[in-house]
């Protein structure tokens, strides 16, 4: 049974990009049996007055400055903001922005690099949380950083892509480096290039936002995190239409957690000294799918246990075993979201015996079933 008709007017910059996977979730929600009908616009000042004159049952928007907002106020109508450059007290669904820079640092620190980089904006919000989280976590493993910054609007500017290319070149490599976008980590790569630097063999760079068209139109190809921009359109949809129902807002903020890193050719290398612990990992990450156990590693590398053990520690913190179940964890995600496989299939393609002992590591390491995490990749709620 369908719902009431609604009209929802949705007040985005762009429909592309991040913007378009929002809009991608929110229509992910509407269908769901929303008899709900839609109104496009690029701006809050042309909004406005349209809204004053249609009256829709609720509006989701994305603004940029907080005085914009008082007029939405003012018309007493449930809305959504779905922008991260404010800090204000209305309803509002976002990125978590730290947890997405942690989400970036591990993914440099898996691949061992001990010097760190972080490019972004000193005056964007968004960036400010991504370097937060990613700092952090970096300097809590006990590695190095080092933060470029510089305004959005003079990227491009041949001061700025001059100073860019020293602080490139006064890392000493290899160096794993991440852009707080897509956009800017597509211009590191260039300036990698212009200033004979490999990349990934030199400098590694990491994207976030996961933006096919930049990310692919890189060379070499970008890897990215996927920050959950679906989730952001689906639990934004949501929260309108409770609000829509006669529910409070929230007293807090919905902050979606990032998916994980979609890995190409620009971070897929091992900066890791150690040989014996680099040719370990090629052979645990090769055997994601595999059932795989340390005594297949150590037939690989020609260490006893208890020196492949210590060296494992010593490098990434963690045992071998650990590690091989990381992997088994992280290819049963891939298998669960974007598969209709069985249980016991995923099982054995995930280098687990059969579907008991899938749940059972699965439930331990992630909190939840293997069920509950398909069925929340299915709404939109979370990925790989």
């Amino acid at each position: 049974m369908r719902d009431a008709y609604r009209k929802i007017m949705l007040v985005i910059p762009i429909a592309v990009g991040y913007f378009g996977e929002v809009l991608h979730g929110f229509a992910s929600y509407a269908i769901q049996g929303k008899s709900w009908e839609f109104d496009f616009y690029r701006g809050v000042k042309k909004a406005v007055p349209a809204i004053n004159k249609s009256l829709p049952d609720g509006i989701v928007l994305h603004i940029g400055k907080r005085e914009v907002i008082e007029p939405i106020r003012a018309l007493n109508l449930p809305y959504v903001l779905i922008s991260d450059e404010l800090e204000v007290d209305d309803p509002r669904v976002g990125l978590d922005e730290e947890a997405i820079g942690r989400m970036a640092a591990d993914h440099l620190l898996e691949r061992g690099f001990n010097q760190l980089g972080f490019c972004g904006y000193d005056n964007i919000n968004y960036s400010n949380g991504r370097e937060t989280g990613f700092c952090r976590q970096v300097k809590e493993s006990g590695k190095q950083v080092c933060v470029f910054n510089c305004h959005n609007e003079a990227v491009g500017s041949e001061h700025v892509e001059r100073q860019m290319e020293r602080w490139l070149r006064e890392f000493s490599r290899p160096v794993g480096i991440v852009a707080c976008h897509d956009l800017l980590g597509m211009h590191l790569v260039q300036r990698c290039r212009h200033v004979g630097l490999r990349v990934p063999e030199d400098i590694a760079v990491l994207g976030i936002d996961n933006c096919l068209l930049e990310c692919e139109f890189t060379h070499p190809p970008l890897s990215s995190v996927d920050p959950g921009a679906h989730r952001v359109g689906y639990e934004a949809a949501r929260l309108l239409d409770h609000m829509m129902d006669g529910e409070p807002k929230p007293i807090k903020p919905v902050l979606v957690e990032p998916l994980g890193v979609v890995t190409r050719q620009s971070t897929d290398i091992l900066a890791i000294d150690d040989p014996v612990i680099a040719d370990a990992l090629r052979f645990i990450r090769e055997h994601a799918g595999d059932p795989v156990s340390v005594d297949d590693v150590l037939a690989q590398v020609p260490v006893s246990r208890r020196k492949l053990e210590r060296q494992f520690k010593t490098v990434l913190g963690r045992s071998p075993l650990a590690e091989i179940r990381r992997m088994h964890i992280e290819r049963a995600k891939q298998l669960l979201s974007c598969t209709d496989w069985s249980l016991e299939q995923v099982a054995a393609g995930s280098g687990m015996n059969d579907a008991m002992r899938l749940c059972h590591v699965f439930r331990k390491n992630t909190g939840m079933t293997p069920r509950d995490f398909r069925k929340q990749c299915r709404a939109g709620s979370i990925g790989i």
